[in-house]
């Protein structure tokens, strides 16, 4: 798979050593003992990345899972890349490198982490690193965790003095369904000896968030990478750049062409083949979008932007506390700051702009930067050896600026496929003591129906993470995913789920739900059958890129048919194949539920997703057990009381989930306001009345369901409660 090779693990350190590739270096041993934290991932989504406390990310460099790698796309789930079922990756390694020149006379100095680190964990104090203690380590709140993000430990030991983002209320601030923040500086000397630096320290502190959401639609295939760098040393530092730096690895490593696009301020790695060895006949394309770069002076029609200071004296200062503002904190509020958030997000510089990526470089393993002069080579968007790269004899900053997605290709195109690396720059910039700067990077992976479909899919996707960052990462929410639940019988699948996502349905109306069957537990996918509110709403279009093609479409979306909601199905074929369901045989279903609005606001799409998938595997009921209530029996049920006319009718769904209880259900008459007009008064309301039922157990005493809306008889609306519908 990949040829490179994780040695020995020392002392919490490592050294890496190369048969092949990529070229020597090696984690040195600091003059400390460190609290490396090389175990913590986000995975909120479609891609699944380790994230460190030392500038690494992308890399699992414990093993946690195994593996030297630590990005994986499609993320089914950590127990299924642990087991090793399913363990393909786009990356092998990324980090942050800052170059620049000071002292007197002028010295090129470098910080970066590449296959080892020149940071350490931790802030500075008083111009330097830090004594190493256990709480410099990545923080993660994270919002679909069994427990509460406010009862989480993280949470509750958010490290506000590290200089971790808060509220007005000193309480954790944070963006996203997952949060991971961590800080780390470059100030200790014995920790630079990789061989692209080792050079002194610059005196650079970074506060790095990685986030990302949860969804469905682009965003699921997005992480957010922010770094607040701050000068906390001594020196000035001239001609200052900052780059992202990236080794992708797209599955197989020794196949992969690199581009840019200056236009999206996009750097990314594509295969050559449609045969990769990890993805196949389907390889997909990582991006990495520059969507904001330092600050620097504009003219008066620009705007620059740049996250609020988020360090608790500040939002003191802001919330008016006396004494609590300097007096540059308060010209920066009065004239810089366009605040009207009462938590971090993006300061507003009339004036003053943000650079993007000011070069896009590579090179091939082999070629690897060998000392510091070369390594600020490349991040100036030049050779190694300091020579300009041209194209066509023109001097160029952008290394494979064409298009070969076009057709035919056009431009300036990677050729002559390898293991690659590349780099991102912004800059230059003067950085002096005090000053701090901020990047934010998104990271995008796009996967379509061959190697160059995959690229347009990465650019489409990062549409709309420009689109949360353009908006402050304020999105429309879309509803809450159903919860499922599983019977699985003799040749019988059966499905069913409860009302969370028309009670909670996101910033749309709520309209349907959609299951699926897939080839695996990532797809793709294919509609079984589709429910929908009776309301006039039916077939839905919407703009979609066509993967296959990489052209956008209006295609149909989803196919409504007006003939109501229903929160259960039964399943005896297989969709994919027109046969039975097989006993012993995994299948994977996907519940989706849908909101919809006609005028969706510029950019986005009509509708709005989230979604459960399930593996079922049907099976003959375990020896021993014998069912005296099979599925879809009919519960037997004695009237008590009262002149209802009203039918019960219990269906098993799932034998397994009977409890063996004694239920009652009882009727009652509910009052519905149907007055929207507030202008009346209460008397002048008028009222509907509508039948409801109550479902009491009566061997736990517990009331299960109150007031729930009569259905008509027949509907597959009914909740599901203890097996029985």
């Amino acid at each position: 798979m990949r040829t490179k090779i994780l040695a020995i693990l020392l002392v919490a350190l490592f050294a890496v050593s190369v048969a092949a590739t990529p070229r020597v270096s090696k984690y040195s041993t600091p003059s400390m003992s460190a609290t490396i934290d090389n175990s913590t991932f986000i995975n909120a989504n479609k891609i699944l990345m380790f994230v460190t406390n030392h500038g690494n990310f992308g890399r699992d460099l414990s093993g946690v899972f195994g593996h030297d790698y630590g990005t994986y796309f499609p993320n089914s789930d950590s127990a299924t890349i642990a087991s090793g079922a399913d363990i393909r990756s786009p990356l092998y390694a990324s980090g942050l490198w800052v170059g620049g020149q000071t002292g007197s006379p002028q010295q090129t100095r470098i910080a970066l982490s590449e296959y080892s680190s020149e940071f350490v964990p931790g802030p500075m104090a008083n111009n330097t690193f830090q004594t190493d203690r256990p709480e410099f380590r990545v923080y993660k709140l994270d919002k679909l965790g069994a427990v509460a993000v406010e009862q989480s430990d993280d949470y509750l030991n958010w490290p506000a003095d590290q200089g971790a983002p808060v509220d007005t209320l000193g309480l954790p601030a944070f963006v996203g369904d997952q949060f991971l923040w961590s800080v780390f500086n470059d100030a200790d000397p014995s920790a630079h000896d990789n061989d692209a630096g080792s050079t002194a320290p610059l005196g650079i502190e970074v506060k790095q968030s990685v986030f990302a959401f949860n969804r469905e639609d682009a965003l699921g295939n997005v992480v957010f990478v922010r770094l607040r760098i701050y000068n906390k040393g001594t020196n000035v530092i001239n001609n200052c750049y900052f780059s992202v730096w990236a080794d992708p690895d797209l599955g197989g490593s020794g196949d992969d062409l690199v581009g840019c696009d200056t236009n999206l301020s996009i750097g990314y790695c594509y295969n050559a083949t449609n045969n990769d060895a990890d993805y196949g006949k389907t390889p997909p394309c990582i991006g990495y979008d520059f969507f904001q770069g330092p600050l620097v002076p504009g003219t008066a029609a620009d705007t620059g932007y740049m996250w609020d200071k988020i360090d608790t004296t500040y939002w003191q200062c802001l919330s008016g506390t006396p004494g609590a503002c300097s007096d540059s904190e308060e010209v920066t509020i009065n004239d810089a700051y366009d605040f009207t958030h009462t938590k971090p997000g993006r300061g507003v510089f009339p004036g003053m702009k943000n650079l993007g990526m000011v070069s896009f470089n590579k090179y091939i393993n082999g070629t690897d930067p060998n000392n510091s002069g070369e390594t600020y080579n490349y991040m100036q968007g030049l050779l190694a050896n300091g020579d300009p790269y041209t194209y066509n004899g023109n001097v160029n900053l952008y290394y494979g600026s064409g298009n070969p997605a076009a057709i035919p290709p056009v431009g300036d195109l990677d050729f002559a496929p390898a293991d690659r690396r590349f780099m991102q720059s912004t800059g230059p910039v003067t950085f002096s003591p005090g000053d701090s700067t901020e990047i934010v990077v998104g990271i995008i992976v796009g996967q379509g129906g061959d190697r160059l479909s995959s690229i347009t899919v990465m650019k489409f996707l990062d549409q709309f993470a420009q689109y949360a960052y353009d908006h402050n990462f304020v999105l429309p929410q879309p509803p809450k995913p159903p919860a499922v639940a599983v019977h699985d019988d003799e040749g019988v699948v059966e499905l069913y789920w409860n009302d969370t996502s028309e009670v909670d349905h996101g910033d749309y109306p709520f309209e349907g739900y959609t299951v699926y069957q897939g080839e695996s537990r990532t797809g793709p996918w294919t509609s079984v059958v589709n429910y929908d509110l009776i309301n006039g709403v039916g077939t839905i279009f919407d703009d979609v890129l066509n993967l296959e093609t990489g052209q956008i479409e209006h295609v149909a979306t989803k196919y409504g048919l007006d003939l109501g909601l229903q929160r259960f199905i039964e399943l005896t074929q297989n969709t994919l194949t027109g046969n039975k369901l097989y006993n012993g045989q995994d299948y994977y279903y996907r519940v989706e539920a849908y909101s919809y609005t006609p005028d969706p606001a510029p950019g986005l799409p009509n509708t709005l997703t989230s979604a459960t998938v399930v593996t079922v595997r049907p099976h003959k009921p375990a020896a021993g057990y014998e069912i005296s209530q099979p599925l879809d029996d009919i519960l037997p049920v004695t009237h008590t009381a009262g002149v209802s006319g009203g039918l019960v009718a219990p269906k098993v769904l799932d034998p397994f989930a009977l409890t063996g209880d004694t239920y009652m259900v009882t009727f009652s008459v509910i009052n519905i306001d149907t007055v929207v007009d507030t202008t009346v008064s209460p008397a002048e309301s008028t009222f509907t009345d509508i039948i409801g039922w109550n479902l009491f157990d009566n061997t736990t005493g517990q009331q299960l369901v109150t007031d729930q809306p009569y259905e008509p008889t027949g509907s597959e609306r009914f909740p599901t409660i203890d097996g029985m519908q």
